[in-house]
Parts: structure tokens; C-alpha cells; sequence
């Protein structure tokens, strides 16, 4: 599984096993950051409270003279919640879950969910949202760091209040579910199993009307250190998106339709050179894959660049266009004007040597030969044997998500997903997201 520019997803393409950056990751981070500032990978607003919660726990264990990773703790908590969440469900897959393919069922946990278990490497899945959502808690003021690495990030006054926002009426044992878990970190004999402990953990129920204001008033305000600049274009972002959730447009948008929102020049012509980057590595990639597959049922699986180029001629044309259109945005983004114009060059095979070169983990080349790289796949071979991690079952879900926006909404052509995954936030902020999935989960 791929995912593209429009998707919901990460910063990046490419599943855990097969990702290719083609040399660009940086830019597809920077172009993304652009769009929307601060908002990470975050589409529903639980993914920052578990996030949170796990670095509020690891705070409490140190008050207590204990010294608990916060990535560690976060993980696995948001294991728990996934796993309870899951239980509950029957085992339903559903995008705002993780881990449904790796979790042992109840009757594997006869001891019930120990800490000590959910913590293990393996346990849980290798992508947790986590990753997406601890970028945006110190832009939205959630937390604060010195370097924004998650073990080093602490609490502030805000991200206290959201909790207690979020988990105030969820009080298991009569505690604040941080100190609840707290004690489950530690090791004590706690029930994390209750219909308490589920409601305010699970994924799929809604955050309280308070917790949702709270983070409407973060995307808003943004942190202590934030700058005006990305302060004004995420309020930009999410008006637009406020107003085409409540006038969805007839017609599909264009990049000549831009919004009375985004009134800096700068921040509209980032978004479209953004997704005119995304198109080209979106081209490079399918380019890829097409040679990847004639390498598959080339004799001795080899195959040189020339007869290569004379079975992708059009798919090269069509990368050349797509680069090309990024470069008369005249952006000054250094790496993807690199990328672009070894997109753009004359000569089909200087085209796809360099493209193999960016890649080196699917095809591999030696002088003028393409070979299979270390991940190189043949055929249905991967899913066949059972190895796509449960990552690959969310992100399906997930781009099923995504399709749906696209369809209601009609975006520009290559919008980044930061952009899908704010009106689905805006969607969460009028208490409609949720309700959504019940609809779905009603007509099954």
C-alpha cells in the first residue's frame, strides 16, 4: 500500500517495509508544514489527548521517583485504548484504531492488560498515532521542548486543561485517569479494563464538548513560541475549510479558485507548488512501479535502462509534465527543484537513471542493468505471506477516509492532506465526525 498526496496519512509515501522518499522527504515535510502549521499528522482530536496523556503519565511516574520513557508510556497507552476499543467492537477494523492484526485476543490476556506487556516491543504496531500527532503538541501549546523529540516533551498549564477537559467525568477508582494509569505504569493491580477507563480512552467515542473547545481554542491560539506567520495560516485553513463544510462547492475546485480565506499570496502559491511537487513524485513513483513490475518478469529479473525506457515512454512524459508544472511555480525549495528538474531533463534515460538512483531500495542499478533492490517485491508475494503489518490495514481504512473528503469536497488536484485532515477536524469541533462512523457502522 501507497499513500499519496490527498490520502490521510504521514508526511511520507510508502508503507513501513517499502518506503521510497526518492530524496524529497525533506520538501514533502516542509511543503506540508507549509499548508498547514503545527497540525502534524493529527485528523480527530483523541490522537493528541492520548499522546498527551502518555506524556502526563511519565510525568507523574517521576514525581513518584520512577523514570518512565514518555515515547514508551504514550505507546502504550494508546495500545490500550486501541486494544479496548477493538474488544468492544468486535475486532471491527475502523481508521481511528491501530494494531487490530498484531493484538492477541481477551482470551491470550488472562492476566489481563499489563503494562509490562503492552510496553513490548512487537506488542503494538511500529507507526502508532502517536508519531502523528506528538509534532503538533508544542505548536498548539500542548506541551513544551527544547528540541520537540517526544521523551523530552512537558506538560504545560493548557495541555493539563485539556486533559482534565477531555478525561474530568472518567474518574476510575475515583482518580484523574492520568493517576489511574499511573499506577498501572508502575505495576499496581488496577482494573484498566472498566467501561470508565473505556470511554475516555477509546478512539471511537467523541471527546466531551468542553475538550472540544478547548482544542478549537488551541488551533486557534497555537503556542507560546509559535510564529504569527503559521498562527495566521492555520486559522486561514481552517475557515476555509469551516465554510466549505457548511457550502460544500458544486463544482470541483481548481488552484484558479482560491479562497477569500487565504489572503497571503505566499501561503496559496505554497499549497499549489506543494501539490505540484506531490504530483510529480506521485508520476515518479508509478513510473517506478511499472518497472518494477517488468523487472519481475524479465528473464533473470534484469533489465537495462534502454529497454526499460522503450516500455515507459509515456509514463516519462507525463512525470516530465508534472515537473515541469512545479517548476513554473518558481518556488524556492532547493530539493524539489533538484528533483524536478532531473524529472524534467531531455533524455528518457537520464530520466530513470536518476529516479532509480533517488530509489536504490525497490530497483537497483548496476552500470546500465536495474536489478530487484532489498525491497523489491514480486507479485501478490508480501500479502500472500501474511506480512503487512496492521499499519496497512489502518491506512486502507484510512484512504477510504480520505476518498470520501475528496468527493464531498472536490479539492484542487494534489491538495495536501494536511488540508483533509483539518476539515475532518473541523468536522470532530462540530460534533459530526464521530456520528459519521455510527452511520456507517449502522448501515452495515
Amino acid at each position: 500500500m501507497q499513500l499519496f498526496c490527498g490520502i490521510l496519512g504521514p508526511d511520507t509515501v510508502g508503507s513501513s517495509r517499502r518506503l521510497r522518499s526518492l530524496g524529497i522527504a525533506g520538501a514533502v515535510r516542509r511543503f506540508n508544514e507549509l499548508s498547514v502549521p503545527g497540525l502534524g499528522g493529527v485528523w480527530f482530536g483523541k490522537q493528541l489527548m492520548l499522546a498527551l496523556l502518555g506524556v502526563r503519565v511519565s510525568e507523574l511516574q517521576a514525581v513518584e521517583g520512577h523514570a518512565v520513557a514518555k515515547m514508551e508510556c504514550a505507546n502504550a497507552i494508546e495500545a490500550l485504548a486501541c486494544w479496548l476499543a477493538y474488544r468492544d467492537t468486535g475486532w471491527a477494523s475502523d481508521p481511528r484504531l491501530r494494531g487490530r492484526n498484531k493484538f492477541p485476543r481477551e482470551h491470550d490476556l488472562k492476566q489481563g492488560p499489563l503494562y509490562s506487556r503492552f510496553r513490548s516491543r512487537g506488542f503494538y504496531v511500529t507507526q502508532p498515532m502517536r508519531m502523528a500527532a506528538g509534532s503538533a503538541l508544542v505548536p498548539l501549546g500542548f506541551a513544551t521542548s527544547s528540541n520537540r523529540r517526544f521523551n523530552t516533551l512537558q506538560s504545560t498549564a493548557e495541555g493539563r486543561a485539556f486533559l482534565d477537559a477531555a478525561l474530568g467525568e472518567c474518574r476510575p477508582s475515583n482518580r484523574s485517569m492520568a493517576e489511574h494509569l499511573s499506577q498501572w505504569v508502575q505495576g499496581s493491580p488496577v482494573n484498566v479494563t472498566t467501561g470508565t477507563v473505556v470511554r475516555g480512552l477509546s478512539p471511537c467515542l467523541a471527546l466531551p464538548g468542553d475538550a472540544l473547545g478547548h482544542l478549537e481554542g488551541r488551533l486557534r491560539a497555537g503556542g507560546a513560541n509559535e510564529t504569527l506567520e503559521a498562527k495566521s495560516r492555520r486559522r486561514a485553513a481552517l475557515a476555509w475549510v469551516d465554510r466549505l463544510r457548511r457550502v460544500p462547492p458544486v463544482v470541483p475546485l481548481t488552484w484558479l479558485d482560491r479562497p477569500p480565506e487565504i489572503q497571503d499570496d505566499r501561503h496559496w502559491k505554497d499549497l499549489e507548488a506543494g501539490a505540484r511537487l506531490w504530483l510529480a513524485r506521485d508520476a515518479a513513483l508509478k513510473l517506478l512501479d511499472t518497472v518494477e513490475s517488468r523487472i519481475a518478469h524479465a528473464s533473470a529479473e534484469r533489465l537495462t535502462l534502454a529497454d526499460a525506457v522503450a516500455v515507459v515512454g509515456e509514463q516519462v512524459e507525463a512525470l516530465r509534465i508534472a515537473a515541469d508544472a512545479f517548476l513554473r511555480m518558481a518556488h524556492e525549495d532547493v530539493d524539489a527543484n533538484d528533483f524536478c528538474r532531473a524529472c524534467a531533463a531531455a533524455e528518457p534515460v537520464a530520466v530513470l537513471r536518476s529516479l532509480v538512483q533517488r530509489d536504490g531500495r525497490v530497483v537497483a542499478l548496476f552500470g546500465n542493468v536495474l536489478r530487484p533492490g532489498a525491497a523489491f517485491r514480486r507479485g501478490t508475494a508480501p500479502a500472500a505471506a501474511g506480512e503487512l503489518d496492521s499499519e496497512d490495514t489502518a491506512g486502507e481504512a484510512m484512504e477510504e477516509v480520505g476518498a470520501q473528503v475528496a468527493r464531498e469536497i472536490g479539492w484542487p488536484e494534489g491538495m495536501s492532506f494536511r488540508v483533509q485532515n483539518l476539515y475532518l477536524l473541523k468536522l470532530e469541533l462540530l460534533g459530526e465526525l464521530h456520528m459519521r462512523f455510527a452511520a456507517q457502522d449502522g448501515s452495515t
